[in-house]
Order: C-alpha cells, then structure tokens, then sequence
C-alpha cells in the first residue's frame, strides 16, 4: 500500500496510482488467515504508537483508503516523516542486521524493474479523437527499486542503500525502504526459491535413507 502516483508514458500520460480505494476494499474483505494475521500485526503496531486504529476498521467498509492513509498509514512522501505513520515505523523497524560496530550487514536487496500491471490492470482515457478508451497498463517500475542500470554490477537493479536521514529526491527518502516492501515479483522469487529448497531437500533425505 503506498500512496503516491506513476504515469505509464506512451499509453497514458495522466498520473496513475499506485493503489486504489478498490483495492483496499478488497484486502478489508480478505478474511483468510493470512490477511487476518498481518491485519492483527497492524493493530497490535498501531496501540504500539498510541494511535487508535480498532480491528473492526479493517473489516470491509471499516474504513476508506483515503482515511487510513491519511491518518494511520501515511506513506505519501509529504507525510512519511512524522512519527505517527505506520508505513515508516515499518520502514524503519524492518531487521537490517546491523553488528556490534554499526556496519549494515544487508544495506539494500535485489529487486525487479517491473511490476504485474499488464496482467491485470486496465485504465480509463481518452484517445486521440476525444473517446474514452479502456487501456490495458504495461508492466511498469515499482515504487522503491533504482532501476539505474549504470549503477549496479551487471545492470541488475536494486534497492536504494540503507540511510535514515538522506532523501534519494527531494522530501523522499528511498533509503529507509531498502528491505520495506518488498515487491510483488520479489515475493514471487522468494517463495519459488524455498519451494525448491524444501524439495531438494526431501530428495537429499531419500538419498541418506537409501545410504
């Protein structure tokens, strides 16, 4: 969840947003467990900071996106720096491995220079003749990747590196964010990555049983 825009240049060039009111609603109304479990960990960070989000507000139609980020989540550049926004507490408490002589032991991570968009987000504009038009989004950067080729070995982007106090643009500070979120194909990534792990493993285990 991050409030702030894109624009997808040549196929619109009205600023988009990165999450909607829509999609919001949708996580209200997840009652799995695992939307349950990261709704309680919200609730339980937001007592945390003296703030008086309730459970019942994250239940669908408890609150609007609008609502939540203007005065919980706060994680629209003009307002992540005050101290009672969730999004930079979680920024912030995010583990960075720091050892006992103040080196950062994972300063930043990889992460990939687009997103999803193209596999299901659709946009209202107007063509060249005045008429409204649905456009179908390509895949587009995600919010927190440096995709500056130039500056990583290999051309392969990642995150900003790990820094508290230096904004990475003018009142916004990417360097907080060098675990926190992480993105959609990054999850992705990850979760391959241990199903592998877990199935190689099983193997190895029916290998020492024949041993």
């Amino acid at each position: 969840m991050y409030d702030n825009t894109f624009t997808a240049a040549g196929v619109i060039d009205t600023p988009l947003p990165y999450y909607t009111p829509d999609e919001f609603e949708k996580w209200l109304a997840n009652d799995e467990d695992y939307a349950s479990e990261a709704k309680d960990y919200l609730i339980k960070v937001a007592q945390d900071m003296d703030l008086d989000l309730t459970r019942e507000q994250l239940n669908s139609g408890g609150i609007s996106w609008d609502e939540f980020e203007a005065n919980y989540w706060k994680s629209a550049p003009t307002a992540e720096n005050e101290e009672s926004s969730i999004f930079k507490r979680f920024s912030l408490d995010t583990w960075h491995a720091i050892n006992a002589n103040d080196f950062v032991l994972y300063p930043n991570r990889r992460c990939y220079d687009e997103d999803y968009s193209e596999s299901w987000r659709d946009v209202e504009a107007q063509n060249s003749a005045g008429e409204t038009v649905t456009v179908r989004v390509p895949n587009l950067p995600p919010p927190f990747c440096n995709n500056d080729q130039e500056l990583y070995e290999f051309g392969k982007p990642r995150t900003w590196v790990y820094d508290l106090d230096t904004p990475t643009a003018e009142g916004v500070y990417n360097g907080r964010r060098s675990l926190f979120p992480m993105h959609t194909r990054t999850r992705v990534e990850s979760l391959a990555m241990s199903n592998s792990a877990y199935f190689i493993s099983i193997i190895v285990v029916q290998w020492a049983d024949l041993m």
